[in-house]
């Protein structure tokens, strides 16, 4: 039986639900950009360091550096866009407000798996702050070969941005990208707000 990996690109510090999904699986890539957040999670994991790979990065089309808006105290919303005023808007409750910008290392998600021999993904959940979509894409060739078993992203539904200065991260961009596989069946997760949800796809067996 392969080893079942679990990718998971801007974790933060991890919670409860990202806690669940990751039962199940024997190795793990963490994705994080910001250095605290990055650091905790290699200390809380240290016992099993030789499974759980913490890559100090965001993700993006192409290696290199960009600048990441960090916003609220922990750091959760960041991104590398600008969080709209529609953004603002519709989540009033939220700390939105600008903390610091940082430049940070940004690597292409499927060359740096390919570099590290992962062959095949078990779960691939993507949190990136309006660039959930544009990393999709450049997991290319594991879709083409049916090498991803799960994925879940978050999506702004059409009509709704919520940073600028990133690529299209909307419903019916992700849709259009993840039907030409044929092989994938999409499921909204539910606990969600109508404009700004996670979708999740599945592996079809046929």
């Amino acid at each position: 039986m392969s080893e079942r990996v679990f990718v998971c690109v801007g974790p933060n510090k991890g919670d409860m639900s990202m806690l669940q999904i990751m039962q199940g699986h024997d190795r793990f890539y963490m994705f994080e950009p910001l250095p605290e957040a990055a650091d905790y999670l290699r200390r809380k994991n240290a016992h099993m360091s030789d499974i759980f790979h913490v890559v100090q990065a965001a993700c993006g089309e192409a290696d290199g550096m960009r600048t990441l808006t960090v916003y609220n105290h922990d750091g959760v919303s960041s991104s590398l866009g600008v969080c709209t005023e529609q953004a603002r808007q519709m989540y009033p409750q939220a700390d939105l407000c600008q903390k610091e910008q940082l430049e940070v290392h940004v690597v292409n998600l499927c060359s740096f798996l390919e570099w590290a021999g992962v062959k095949q993904i078990e779960t691939l959940m993507i949190d990136a702050q309006g660039m959930d979509l544009a990393i999709l894409k450049t997991m290319r060739p594991f879709f083409e070969r049916r090498a991803v078993r799960r994925v879940i992203h978050e999506i702004d539904v059409d009509g709704f941005r919520h940073y600028d200065g990133l690529p299209d991260n909307s419903l019916s961009g992700a849709v259009q990208y993840m039907e030409q596989f044929n092989s994938y069946q999409p499921y909204r997760l539910p606990d969600r707000n109508d404009f700004n949800f996670d979708l999740e796809w599945r592996l079809t067996e046929c």
